[in-house]
């Protein structure tokens, strides 16, 4: 991973796409060891797409909807390689503001060798400005752990639920623990399902609420075919207030996705 600043760009002939030639300064490595040291001036010439739909924009690195290339303007390369010749296509490379922080938090964590409570505890205090790199690598550092025990899920579901976490970092975090586990331990879904009604009473998490309701919390529940169905008993227990926190989320959600298994399910309605 590099950041680099664009030190000059100068642009060929443009025929749908163009070429440039770029000096790069690399100003941090956050992965891999290569030859390049900060400092170093990185020359290349790259193909530059000019195509602005994502849905559109072909193979390589290199896309004026994600890079200007402006002197002065900074990246982040993540390569496959830490060699400048992966620069010309292979690297992901997008700007810099706020990933940075993000970066130099999981590269910190990795020099300290921080446990996962000094993990978490760390990622709570930048949660507020926080990309998606940060649970990205928290997930990617404790998964094996996390899908062994339910002790260890548990604390890394928690970050799911912190208000002030930004949308990114939290639905980063959602999608990578929700993805990961399939038909796992009752424990670990029944604590995912609990996160995921958590997640409806939270304004601050308004852009999930459709697909939580449409898509994950039935699917979790057993509600669709493929899973094995899960009783209000097995998710809450004796946690009353839990159960009456769900049903008000259920009562009050107002979207366009189907609420009606959901709320027959938790009890505030019948089959028709």
């Amino acid at each position: 991973m590099l950041h680099l600043r664009v030190a000059s760009a100068t642009s060929g002939p443009t025929w749908g796409d163009r070429c440039v030639a770029l000096d790069l300064e690399l100003l941090d490595t956050f992965r891999g060891d290569g030859p390049e040291r900060k400092g170093d001036h990185l020359h290349l010439i790259i193909r530059q797409s000019l195509v602005t739909r994502y849905t559109s924009r072909p193979a390589g690195a290199w896309w004026i909807v994600e890079q200007s290339l402006e002197p002065g303007s900074e990246y982040v390369a993540f390569c496959p390689t830490v060699a400048t010749a992966s620069l010309r296509g292979s690297c992901n490379v997008q700007p810099a503001a706020g990933l940075l922080a993000d970066l130099r938090f999981a590269r910190d964590a990795e020099t300290r060798r921080l446990a996962l409570p000094e993990l978490l505890a760390g990622a709570r205090a930048g949660c507020r400005t926080a990309s998606y790199v940060a649970p990205g690598y928290i997930w990617e550092r404790h998964r094996d752990a996390a899908m062994r025990d339910p002790a260890t899920f548990d604390a890394i579901v928690s970050l799911v639920e912190e208000p002030a976490c930004s949308p990114i970092a939290r639905a980063t975090l959602f999608d990578a623990v929700q993805s990961a586990l399939g038909g796992e331990s009752l424990p670990h879904r029944r604590r995912l399902v609990r996160a995921m009604f958590r997640l409806l009473e939270m304004p601050e998490a308004i852009d999930l609420h459709d697909n939580l309701v449409g898509v994950y919390l039935p699917s979790a529940l057993g509600l669709t075919a493929g899973t094995k169905p899960l009783a209000v008993a097995a998710v809450f227990g004796s946690d009353a207030a839990a159960r009456t926190a769900a049903a008000s989320a259920l009562r009050n959600y107002k979207g366009p996705s189907d609420a009606s298994s959901l709320r027959v399910w938790i009890g505030l309605a019948t089959h028709p």
